[in-house]
């Protein structure tokens, strides 16, 4: 949570990448997909009753807008996310302050048309995520394991047959430790009793 001062600091520095100004007019879709690419990125700080400009415009109804932005990320975002949120006074005009973080459950999407749609934040922009970002953004997730993945347009003298030979002695030698720990187990066992 910021002091007032520290908000207006942040107002006079601008949007950056992990600042983002919003009206109380947005769109609930335009909300949606800044929480969502903060989410899918390193997280930020979504201002909303400040302009583009820096100017404070104000929120005529914190507590409404809260419900809405609590609605709009539980119904609109998928996994669902869950910022933090705090109301100031600055200017005698009221604005609310969301904290989103990195999310952990990457990528998050929002339900636009009929279709899911991924948004990463580019600088001080939210855009749509390219083929490349949301490849990564699934393997960060793990849902993509890139040694699980078949190489279609590998081939035979592709393969490196020195490291596969070492692979499978390594757990060659690994299966003939377990071996020789459950005999010495089952060793033990059979001395307790036989001492009894």
């Amino acid at each position: 949570m910021f002091s007032s001062n520290e908000i207006r600091e942040i107002i006079k520095n601008g949007e950056t990448g992990k600042v983002e100004f919003k009206s109380e007019r947005e769109k609930n879709i335009d909300l949606a997909k800044e929480v969502a690419a903060f989410a899918n990125g390193a997280g930020g700080y979504l201002l909303v009753g400040i302009e583009d400009d820096g100017t404070v415009s104000g929120v005529s109804n914190p507590l409404k807008f809260e419900e809405k932005i609590y609605n709009i990320c539980s119904d609109s975002i998928r996994p669902v996310v869950t910022p933090e949120l705090w109301k100031y006074k600055i200017d005698e005009k009221d604005i609310v302050c969301l904290y989103v973080s990195a999310g952990f459950s990457k990528p998050y999407a929002i339900f636009q048309r009929a279709k899911e749609r991924y948004y990463t934040r580019r600088g001080t922009r939210t855009q749509e995520a390219s083929r490349d970002e949301l490849l990564r953004l699934f393997q960060t997730s793990g849902q993509i394991h890139y040694e699980a993945t078949p190489a279609i347009k590998g081939g035979y003298t592709d393969l490196d047959f020195e490291r596969i030979n070492g692979y499978f002695r390594h757990f060659d030698n690994l299966f003939l430790i377990l071996l020789l720990i459950d005999r010495i187990s089952a060793h033990h066992t059979f001395l307790k009793t036989v001492r009894k």
